[in-house]
């Protein structure tokens, strides 16, 4: 892995985890503080995290992280719910049988978490396991920061860990059990399900959130 490389995962990793706060804005020489890279591979891995609406490296004030917006999360979840249905169908024909072994394994993680952290680092490993599944760069360098910006946004607004672990679990279960038994019309209507769900929770966020206070790093 490159330095370049290493600087956008951490990036990445930390937009994710929040660390980094939705509508927060850096100066280059803060993020390589903070981060230990140098000028050039910091300024390509913030090209790429540009290039993939993570942050707004072009604004000429700085880099700013961007803000939670429940606009941009259901934009997001418009286009997530066609190429994910596509990551589950080119995984049934292409995965090997080392995917499936780890899907199988990842079922039973997935399924045993108990916590809020535990949950999401298992919602991304199924997230990782699909696009290596499909085995299309195309649709890796697409869908990838989609999963990362819904990961962040339920992050910042779950309100009832319990209920949301409960409710993901089932949703996500069931696309693996699909993708397991090789069913391609099921693992499709799965992540349907899954995506209206979710569709269905922003739109409570939007309504709980509609009068955003003051400074908010918020944008409806």
């Amino acid at each position: 892995m490159t330095k370049a490389e290493e600087a956008y995962a951490e990036i990445r990793n930390r937009i994710e985890l929040c660390t980094l706060e939705p509508g927060a804005t850096f100066t280059e020489a803060t993020l390589q503080e903070l981060l230990g890279v140098g000028r050039t591979p910091l300024r390509e891995a913030l090209q790429r995290l540009d290039h993939e609406m993570l942050v707004d490296a072009r604004s000429g004030s700085g880099i700013r992280i961007r803000a939670l917006s429940v606009d941009g999360q259901l934009r997001g979840l418009e286009v997530r719910r066609a190429l994910e249905s596509l990551a589950v169908t080119l995984t049934i024909a292409r995965a090997d049988d080392h995917i499936i072994k780890e899907l199988t394994r990842q079922r039973e993680r997935l399924l045993s978490c108990k916590d809020l952290d535990s949950y999401l680092k298992a919602v991304a490993t199924s997230h990782e396991l699909f696009i290596t599944g499909a085995d299309n760069h195309y649709l890796a360098q697409s869908l990838s920061p989609l999963y990362v910006l819904s990961r962040r946004f339920w992050r910042a607004t779950i309100t009832n860990s319990e209920f949301t672990i409960d409710a993901g679990k089932k949703h996500h279960s069931a696309i693996l059990d699909a993708i397991m038994d090789g069913d391609s019309p099921a693992a499709q209507a799965a992540t349907t399900a899954l995506n209206d769900y979710l569709v269905d929770e922003a739109i409570s966020v939007l309504t709980a959130r509609a009068q955003p206070t003051r400074g908010s790093n918020w944008s409806l």
